[in-house]
C-alpha cells in the first residue's frame, strides 16, 4: 500500500541566478517520511523560482549559462520577465527515485534557484514523498 509524506519549509534568498543548496533539508525530510522505496517530489511555490539537480562544482557554471540563455533586458513584458521564463525553462519541480529512504542523487545536489530579487525574499519549498 502506497505512502504520501508532505512538508514544506522556507529559505531565504537573494538573487538573480544565484543557487541555494538545499539537499539536506529533501534529505531530512525523505528520512521523516519512513518511505523505503518511491519518489520524491521537490517543488518551489512560486513562478520565479526554480528547482535543479547538479554537481557542485557546475553550480557557477550554471549561472554564467542562464545569464547568456536569457539575459535580464530586451523583452516586451517589462521587469522580471526573464525571471518567469528562466522558471519555465529549469522548472519549478524536480522528481527524485527513492531507494532503501536515499535519494538517488548521484554525485549531485539539489539546489532552489533564485531567478529575481536583488534582495533577500523567502521561498516556500515543498516536497511530496510517496511510494512504500
Amino acid at each position: 500500500m502506497s505512502k504520501v509524506y508532505v512538508k514544506t519549509f522556507i529559505i531565504k534568498t537573494y538573487g538573480p541566478n544565484k543557487l541555494f543548496d538545499i539537499t539536506d533539508k529533501v534529505e531530512k525530510i525523505v528520512e521523516e517520511s519512513r518511505i523505503e522505496n518511491g519518489v520524491a517530489t521537490v517543488f518551489s511555490h512560486g513562478s520565479t523560482g526554480a528547482i535543479v539537480r547538479i554537481k557542485p562544482e557546475q553550480a557557477e557554471e550554471y549561472s554564467y549559462v542562464l545569464w547568456d540563455l536569457v539575459p535580464i533586458d530586451g523583452w516586451q513584458h517589462p521587469g522580471n520577465a526573464y525571471a518567469h521564463l528562466r522558471s519555465t525553462i529549469i522548472s519549478t519541480k524536480l522528481a527524485l527515485p527513492l531507494i532503501g529512504r536515499k535519494l538517488v542523487l548521484g554525485p549531485a545536489r539539489i539546489y532552489f534557484v533564485e531567478n529575481q530579487c536583488y534582495v533577500a525574499r523567502e521561498r516556500r519549498i515543498t516536497v511530496a514523498v510517496e511510494g512504500e
